[in-house]
């Protein structure tokens, strides 16, 4: 069993609530058809774009992402037709799961229902000059921890890349996505940092979390956008 997470980016003018509907509506079910083991769709929510970070050179915005379960990358060819017919450019990798934080028994919702609160994705690289053990080390035993800290996550699962799968997919080398319980858990600020108590330390939390992922990370091509999640089919959680 393989999992294989694709992120779709939309042109700035493109209808995201096409672009919605199409996943939704279309790829959601055919994936299904195929027999995916699991399926996680999330898409872009606007009222969350005062988060949204980065875009592509081509101005190209991620829109939506979709992960999938799968038996062998191999025959993944009928998925990305599938996907591909939404209509955004589309860049897919192989990578290795971690749930550092599930729903647990905060999983109410059946398979198909949208998920209740934000959620945020985040695909980014490494930072140059340093190497894999420090990486992960840095990513998983400290920015990991610190993030439960200060945000009110509920959900965070860790995509470590292993390779592309499509042609010209950018240099990535995690894909993260991160839920709250609800949206003003994200669209109040001083709740999100972990300041609601002392709305002065914003900015010195928001400081935090950038310093320290620049301790690993690449932020200068990060992209980062909040999104809607609907978990179609669950395998992980």
């Amino acid at each position: 069993m393989e999992k294989l997470v694709y992120g779709l980016w939309r042109q700035p003018d493109q209808n995201l609530d096409a672009l919605r509907a199409a996943l939704l509506e279309g790829v959601a079910p055919r994936l299904l058809e195929l027999g995916v083991a699991g399926l996680r769709i999330s898409v872009e929510e606007p009222i969350g774009k005062a988060y949204r970070v980065g875009a592509r050179p081509d101005g190209g915005l991620l829109a939506a992402c979709v992960s999938l379960w799968i038996d062998s990358y191999d025959n993944r060819g009928p998925h990305e037709e599938a996907i591909s017919s939404a209509g955004a450019q589309t860049f897919g990798w192989i990578v290795a799961e971690s749930v550092a934080r599930g729903y647990g028994d905060h999983r109410t919702w059946p398979d198909g229902q949208r998920s209740p609160g934000l959620s945020i994705t985040t695909f980014f690289d490494k930072k140059e000059g340093i190497d894999d053990d420090t990486f992960y080390r840095i990513w998983h035993g400290e920015h990991t921890p610190l993030s439960f800290v200060i945000h009110p996550f509920w959900l965070y699962v860790r995509n470590q890349t292993l390779r592309p799968v499509t042609p010209g997919a950018p240099s990535v080398r995690g894909i993260v996505y991160e839920a709250v319980p609800t949206d003003e858990d994200m669209l109040d600020f001083t709740r999100f940092f972990g300041c609601a108590d002392d709305p002065s330390k914003l900015m010195d939390q928001i400081q935090i979390v950038n310093d320290h992922m620049d301790t690993f990370g690449n932020r200068a091509d990060l992209e980062c956008v909040p999104m809607r999640e609907w978990i179609f089919k669950t395998l992980s959680t």
